[in-house]
């Protein structure tokens, strides 16, 4: 199981501004907060609620129905080179997935797998767009062009929990698909 998760940092000070100390007591692991200390805590924030979005959306997609609790989820970073963070997140000490996260000036964006060997295998790929309308039609295209698959015969779905589905010809694929999206960045993410 994949998934992703994309933060902006257009206007990304104005929204971390309002997290107080204790906030960031609450929302992160204690382990996490000690980490605020040693990197930009928006930097850090941003990779770390990214990485904790994804495993949570693993889990949805493996059948957990429980609200989001961002404590319970705990990041580790195993390696951290050029923008790009590695590592793995636990839920309640168990684990959930690998990741890897690349950050540039305008985004920070993560990717996961249960399986660190799945890493290497999805396609990623990060986009504009100008409209949410816009939206499915350019996630769609970019399918259709990496996979050679006319646009005519691909639709994409969500399921009653949100989950997207990707249809091709009518039937439901076996391609694993993950999306994300804040301010006009997508990030589509899959694993066929």
């Amino acid at each position: 199981m994949i998934a992703n998760d994309i933060i902006s940092f257009i206007n990304i000070e104005s929204k971390y501004r309002i997290a107080s100390d204790k906030a960031l007591k609450i929302i992160f692991h204690p382990d996490e907060y000690n980490l605020l200390n040693n990197y930009s805590q928006v930097l850090l924030s941003s990779l770390l609620w990214t990485c904790k979005e994804s495993a949570y959306k693993i889990m949805m997609k493996n059948g957990f129905r429980r609200a989001f609790a961002p404590s319970l989820y705990c990041v580790s970073i195993s390696a951290s080179e050029n923008s790009i963070f590695s590592g793995t997140v636990s839920y309640n000490n168990s684990h959930v997935c690998a990741y890897y996260s690349g950050v540039t000036d305008s985004f920070i964006n993560t990717i996961a797998a249960v399986s660190k060997k799945s890493l290497p295998f999805i396609f990623h790929k990060i986009f504009s767009v100008n409209t949410s309308e816009e939206k499915d039609v350019r996630i769609c295209n970019e399918i259709s062009k990496s996979l050679n698959i006319p646009v005519s015969n691909i639709e994409l779905k969500r399921n009653y929990w949100g989950i997207p589905e990707l249809i091709i010809d009518g039937k439901k694929s076996n391609i694993e698909i993950s999306l994300s999206n804040d301010a006009s960045y997508i990030s589509l993410a899959y694993l066929s």
